[in-house]
């Protein structure tokens, strides 16, 4: 089958997610990068920033919001910044893949009070499309904005969402991630001096993560489950291992089911013995179940720059133009320490 080529930009190329998307973008089949834009880049094109992507080198990056003649616009900005540009992006019929959280907490009051800033786009925000591509396939085909979700709740809904219908009490996720994961910006946080050889709970259960994993879990059936949720910061750069602990839920149910939801997956899998190894530089998630005697244990694992960010848009982007939704993203797992 022929697919024509499209027209694509990034706005905001000098985050990790940015930069994760620029080096996907150079050896997607048919996506073209026809903008790059930083407020920030010391830099006139993306080749001077980074000289390895020679195939989007002669790209220039641009310091203004202005772009013509996209069809797709990726949007890696910090939270508040992305309902700024989305409506002019709409009118000039681009389609956008929101990286950012602008778009993925519904009602606007939500997103208020989680961020702490006015959503300047409820209109927008209420019609966006949830992404998570494997739940929302037909959805993220025909939407104008798709919310790319946040690292841990991709690594949690992967997991839950098949099987809500079945868990029978409490869900417990007890998360690990990379310090790429809490961003470029430094700070006391993820200064290798104080996580190195360390291992940091943060934010329990008072997450930013937490709302959208509870909003989405209860959009499946319209019922609210008893979620805690506590990340962990650990001494990795890239990767994330969440242990789900479902009490009282069958081993057998939650097994059939997860194998049955993903069989045939691109980029689900469901194996007997799972690491991060398995999924660093990919956009694969992989799951492994343990029957825990009195309940059931999912172990949920993904790299946060590619399925949790930069590899889940740009999986998003195939299906909302129609093409395969693997193109670019066959990349495996290093399989290092397996």
């Amino acid at each position: 089958m022929h697919y024509s080529s499209q027209s694509v930009g990034v706005f905001g190329i000098t985050g990790y997610a940015g930069t994760e998307l620029l080096k996907l973008l150079s050896i997607h089949p048919k996506f073209e990068l026809t903008f790059a834009q930083s407020k920030s880049a010391n830099a006139n094109t993306v080749g001077d920033m980074f000289p390895l992507l020679a195939s989007v080198g002669g790209v220039r990056i641009s310091r203004e919001n202005d772009s013509e003649g996209l069809d797709i616009a990726f949007m890696c900005l910090p939270a508040g910044e992305s309902m700024g540009l989305v409506p002019g992006l709409l009118k000039k019929g681009v389609r956008v893949v929101d990286l950012g959280p602008d778009y993925r907490l519904k009602p606007a009051s939500l997103f208020e009070s989680v961020y702490g800033t006015r959503h300047t786009d409820p209109e927008n925000l209420e019609s966006s499309t949830y992404g998570v591509t494997e739940l929302n396939r037909q959805k993220i085909s025909e939407a104008p904005v798709v919310a790319n979700p946040g690292c841990y709740p991709t690594a949690a809904l992967i997991a839950l969402s098949p099987i809500l219908d079945i868990i029978s009490g409490s869900i417990i996720i007890d998360a690990k991630s990379g310090t790429s994961g809490s961003g470029k910006e430094p700070s006391p946080f993820n200064n290798h001096s104080e996580i190195g050889e360390n291992v940091k709970p943060y934010n329990p259960n008072r997450h930013r993560h937490l709302p959208e994993i509870a909003t989405q879990l209860a959009a499946v059936n319209g019922r609210s489950y008893d979620l805690t949720f506590v990340p962990h910061l650990v001494p990795i750069v890239r990767g994330i291992e969440e242990s789900i602990y479902l009490p009282g839920t069958p081993y057998d149910g939650v097994l059939s089911r997860l194998k049955s939801f993903y069989s045939g997956s691109k980029f689900v899998h469901v194996v007997e013995d799972a690491s991060i190894n398995m999924v660093l530089g990919t956009n694969h998630c992989v799951l492994q179940v343990s029957d825990l005697g009195n309940g059931t244990a999912i172990f949920s694992y993904i790299d946060n720059l590619g399925k949790g960010a930069s590899g889940q848009a740009l999986q998003n982007a195939n299906v909302m133009v129609g093409f395969p939704e693997e193109a670019g993203l066959l990349a495996s797992g290093s399989g290092v320490g397996r």
